[in-house]
């Protein structure tokens, strides 16, 4: 993918020069200064993310910008570690050889004074299929989402999820995230009114005025060999109910305890199973599981019952990559997620072009699995996510 993006520009380039026959001498040197410098900058965030990875545990991300306000300080402690001088010589050594190669290539010049019809429409057609090509590589997949770093994520090492990450195309995806306006820092009050809110809501006693934290200690363990299922609805309505359109919660509402003054957390999927798993509040126009750099939440219903035994799984219709649920349920307390690639190809609802699995071929899928799972006495939560009004009526 990080190569499709720095070689596209000469790729075009290239077929200009092919189609109308012109001197490439010119652009022969300056496609090739452009290959090495690019990519001497991708060798460089590879080089860098091997401490950086050593340290922090994740791949390399514009989170290292925040050390240029102490530029002096990052420069000096970077020069202080003698090891960084073999990650310094890898990155040279790299860059020489590769630079090596790329000038052991001298492309033909294609100038020529004549040319026929025929051959215009050839190379036309060749140039096409070129940048086709390219255009794919970058969008990395061909599904309905180009490729993200939630693609990477398959199992439940975090190490071996981050391997297949590319330093270079985490780098570049953070920058895009952290320049796109919905993720821009919000000052809806004051730092100081919201802290000193918090702290009078939560009944908060702080000496420094400053303190957010609060530990909540649970009376008793909260294991107790009950298995948990949560089941998200989508585009669902308390005004459906008791009208014939959902039978089995209406048979559920006479025997249970429900809430008829309950209210969705937001207008989007990942308002609902974001707030609903880790009791955190939304805002509108952000998704806060987004991000190249997957977010960790601290606490939430999947790490607490993780923590305490529970086999943690997950359910959605679409593919794993949406709203980039796959890395981040993966990294904050699932075990497993389920996804469109993971059920047969009958379950597929071809009427609908994102929510591509019908509920009812869902649950026949979802089923063994849950059934499975409890042959093997393995106490679970599962976490199903639904559409209600689009496959059901």
């Amino acid at each position: 993918v990080v190569a499709c993006y720095v070689l596209i520009l000469p790729a075009i380039v290239l077929c200009i020069i092919s189609l109308f026959k012109l001197n490439n001498i010119v652009a022969n040197k300056i496609i090739r200064f452009w290959t090495c410098v690019v990519f001497s900058f991708v060798f460089l965030i590879c080089s860098a993310n091997i401490p950086y990875f050593l340290y922090f545990f994740q791949n390399i991300n514009s989170g290292i910008f925040q050390w240029f306000t102490y530029i002096s300080t990052t420069v000096g402690m970077i020069a202080g570690d003698k090891i960084y001088l073999l990650y310094g010589l890898v990155f040279i050594f790299t860059v020489f050889v590769f630079s090596k190669i790329i000038y052991s290539f001298q492309l033909p010049n294609s100038a020529r004074k004549q040319s026929n019809v025929c051959y215009r429409v050839i190379t036309g057609l060749l140039c096409i299929v070129v940048i086709f090509a390219y255009i794919m590589g970058i969008r990395g997949r061909t599904g309905y989402n180009p490729i993200k770093v939630s693609q990477a994520y398959f199992c439940r090492d975090p190490f071996l999820n981050q391997l297949g990450i590319s330093p270079a195309f985490n780098m570049i995806t953070s920058i895009i995230d952290d320049m796109r306006p919905d993720n821009m820092r919000l000052n809806l009050i004051s730092e100081k009114t919201a802290i000193t809110n918090a702290q009078s809501f939560l009944n908060i006693k702080s000496n420094n005025g400053e303190s957010l934290k609060m530990t909540i200690l649970p009376k008793k363990t909260i294991h107790n060999g009950k298995n948990v299922v949560i089941i998200f609805m989508e585009s669902m309505s308390f005004s459906l109910l008791n009208k014939g359109f959902t039978p089995f919660l209406d048979s559920l509402c006479k025997s249970s305890a429900y809430f008829a003054s309950a209210y969705s957390s937001g207008n989007h999927t990942n308002h609902g199973v974001f707030s609903t798993l880790y009791s955190w509040p939304t805002i509108l126009k952000r998704n806060a599981m987004k991000g190249s750099v997957v977010p960790q939440i601290e606490g939430g219903l999947p790490t607490v019952l993780k923590k305490n035994g529970y086999y943690n799984m997950f359910f959605m219709t679409h593919e794993s990559q949406y709203d980039n649920m796959n890395a981040f349920l993966r990294t904050n307390g699932f075990d497993d997620i389920y996804s469109q690639e993971s059920y047969s190809m009958d379950s597929y609802a071809h009427h609908h072009p994102i929510m591509l699995t019908s509920n009812c071929k869902k649950f026949d899928d979802l089923l063994p699995k849950l059934n499975y799972i409890y042959w093997e006495c393995v106490t679970f939560r599962d976490s199903p996510l639904t559409t209600s009004w689009i496959h059901n009526r």
